[in-house]
């Protein structure tokens, strides 16, 4: 699924705010046409971390609520699905590339998920707690499937569209 119709489907969803998902929209547009930091991949794209905490690589992120910059994700706050991982890592102010499709590989996903390895062929979800993701779905908030893992070190991202619960 290329970036541009997984945005549409976010659009879509009626838990996402409506001039939010253009943003995202006219982000991912920008970054494939080689105007993100990423370089032009379709499969990223540049945004500034606006939470008050630093992200890991591996954090899922949501769009912040201005429609630029990024926060933390969590399926505990409905307003805030997730849109990608962190592919830098940065404290806030500073600029991060946002992963929303494909393999993405991580050594450590201690600061991700708990564990220093991905359970191989797991579904990984939305955490409750915000950044973190979780290979048992949460029963309150929100349900958002984040990607499965294909080893013990990648994550397909295949970022579903947050159903409320």
């Amino acid at each position: 699924m290329t970036i541009s119709l997984h945005a549409e489907r976010i659009l879509g969803s009626a838990l996402c705010d409506q001039n939010l998902a253009k943003e995202l929209i006219d982000a991912i547009n920008t970054a494939s046409a080689g105007g993100g930091a990423a370089g032009g991949s379709n499969d990223t794209y540049g945004s500034e971390n606006k939470d008050a905490v630093s992200f890991y690589v591996g954090n899922a992120v949501c769009v912040h609520g201005s429609g630029t910059g990024t926060l933390l994700a969590t399926a505990a706050d409905p307003s805030r699905p997730g849109v990608g991982l962190a592919t830098v890592g940065v404290a806030p102010g500073h600029a991060e590339t946002v992963q929303c499709a494909g393999i993405f590989p991580l050594s450590d996903w201690s600061a991700v998920t708990g564990t220093a390895l991905l359970a191989a062929r797991a579904t990984y979800w939305l955490s409750a707690t915000a950044g973190l993701l979780t290979n048992v779905p949460p029963t309150s908030g929100i349900l958002q499937k984040m990607g499965v893992a294909v080893s013990t070190t990648e994550l397909e991202l295949n970022i579903d569209s947050p159903t409320l619960l």
